[in-house]
């Protein structure tokens, strides 16, 4: 598992300074200015760490690490397919499928938007207060989406998987529909499911 050692922080801030991204070359290696979240190793070794900027939380960003190379991966998923590859993936489960579509949609997406994949309505936190619907509104949202949104799942199709994921982005919610190869490639589509939903997000 990656630490956040000094060695870890610059091999990490000197890749993101070759790419010519010295604003978040220069987060890494400044603990007061973001936090190193510990690494998460995905199917196949590649490792995620997770950078917390504040007091500014979208400057926020993930780095993906496969042995001493560097790949950004916030608002890149061709960097997310690349690691993939380069950790030599083979995706031989539908479970290492499901792992390698979620955080494919958790590192790739920009970090000034609410984001998470649900596993079911009772995931989604409501608003509430005196901007906040009714709550018969609410329990008429609630008994509508339990019939729509389901946990991660994935289906063997040639040549990889067929992953579904339902997601909160903002206010909207998302379902994906996420094609992984056997080697790690991935190809996405996205379908609004539903829109304005009445979270904090949008009070």
């Amino acid at each position: 598992m990656i630490t956040g050692d000094r060695e870890t922080r610059e091999l990490i801030s000197n890749a993101l300074a070759a790419e010519d991204r010295p604003d978040k070359a220069f987060l890494v290696t400044n603990p007061a200015s973001a936090i190193m979240r510990p690494s998460s190793v995905l199917p196949g070794g590649a490792e995620v760490v997770r950078f917390d900027s504040f007091p500014h939380p979208g400057a926020s960003f993930y780095v993906g690490v496969v042995g001493g190379k560097v790949f950004y991966l916030t608002e890149s998923p061709d960097a997310f397919t690349e690691m993939m590859r380069a950790a030599g993936l083979r995706v031989a489960s539908p479970t290492d499928a499901v792992a390698v579509a979620h955080w494919f949609v958790e590192t790739t997406r920009a970090m000034n938007v609410f984001s998470g994949v649900l596993r079911s309505v009772d995931d989604i936190q409501w608003a509430s207060g005196p901007l906040a619907p009714p709550p018969e509104q609410i329990g008429a949202l609630v008994h509508r989406l339990r019939g729509v949104i389901a946990p991660p799942g994935a289906e063997p199709r040639q040549g990889g998987h067929l992953v579904t994921l339902y997601v909160l982005r903002g206010s909207t919610l998302q379902r994906r529909t996420i094609t992984v190869t056997d080697d790690g490639g991935i190809q996405e589509r996205v379908d609004e499911v539903a829109k304005d939903l009445p979270v904090p997000i949008s009070m």
